[in-house]
């Protein structure tokens, strides 16, 4: 009899603790959705990503990035790490999505949907992205108005030419002045070049960063483009990022609140994985993204 009532109570306890436990296991995340570009650009590749933060050790189950229909998908990449901190972990996940879009307009993008092994589903925040024709089209329309505008000036050519036939005279006689004065301050000047060096006027160039070409090999790609990276890097923040590795140029960055760290550091990841883990590459799009990342910080 007394072993009866003891089962029972045991498989009371278990029912009710086994719930806890298993609700304890997950911790507590949010996701959110990030652009690596501004400037969204028709039938040119772009990157979205996924980020997941949160408290704990958590196993996911799934995760669905939607897309409109006028976009496709054209690859993905993943990474993960997790930090200890006074004994509490910390855990970031990142989905990386190349996207294609095949039509002008604007465009909502997300909510992007986390499963987790419990069974517990988040979302992230809804994106709105402007999709812009290629600069070059407004490019043309600029040179076409200003062609226009040129044929309407020759209009006027004749009724001006005599005012151009008086000012180029006086501009003849006011220039042999000039040159006279000019041949005589000019053997002072030389006097002077010769004690002061000549690269005191003239300081020294930054170098040109040479970018690999979409047919070499994945390794060889990958070395080349971290070595122009790392030299843009390296001009833009005043570091000496050609001797650091990947990491420590992030931690850099991050300690600075760089601006060049939410483009840097996917690309760094990508190109560190091609050369560790033997990922294969999309090429192309690594050299958009570095065109797209060099011209929006012009210091170089």
């Amino acid at each position: 009899m007394f072993s009866r009532i003891l089962l029972s109570v045991s498989a009371f306890l278990l029912l009710f603790l086994l719930p806890i436990s298993s609700g304890r296991s997950e911790g507590s995340f949010t996701a959110e959705l990030v652009l690596q570009t501004e400037n969204i650009i028709v039938n040119e590749s772009f990157s979205v990503s996924l980020i997941l933060r949160g408290t704990g050790d958590a196993s996911i189950a799934s995760v669905n990035v939607p897309i409109p229909p006028e976009f496709i998908q054209q690859g993905t990449s993943q990474s993960s790490r997790m930090t200890v901190v006074n004994g509490k972990m910390n855990s970031e996940f990142q989905l990386h999505t190349t996207i294609l879009p095949q039509k002008t307009g604007t465009f909502s993008l997300g909510p992007a949907t986390v499963v987790f092994s419990s069974g517990e589903k988040i979302q992230s925040n809804i994106l709105s992205l402007s999709v812009i024709s290629p600069p070059e089209i407004h490019q043309k329309d600029n040179s076409e108005s200003s062609e226009a505008s040129f044929m309407k000036d020759e209009e006027h050519i004749p009724e001006q030419k005599k005012v151009w036939n008086t000012t180029a005279v006086l501009l003849l006689v006011i220039g042999v002045c000039a040159g006279g004065i000019s041949f005589l301050l000019g053997r002072k000047k030389n006097r002077i070049s010769k004690v002061i060096p000549s690269e005191e006027f003239f300081p020294p160039k930054t170098p040109d960063i040479i970018l690999p070409h979409v047919s070499e090999d994945d390794a060889v790609f990958a070395k080349k483009l971290l070595s122009a990276l790392r030299l843009f890097i390296s001009h833009t923040e005043g570091i000496s990022a050609e001797e650091m590795t990947s990491r420590e140029i992030l931690a850099v960055l991050q300690e600075r609140s760089s601006q060049l760290l939410p483009y840097v550091q996917p690309l760094l990841e990508t190109l560190d994985g091609a050369l560790f883990a033997r990922k294969s590459l999309d090429k192309t799009n690594l050299l958009h993204r570095t065109h797209h990342l060099f011209s929006s910080f012009p210091n170089v």
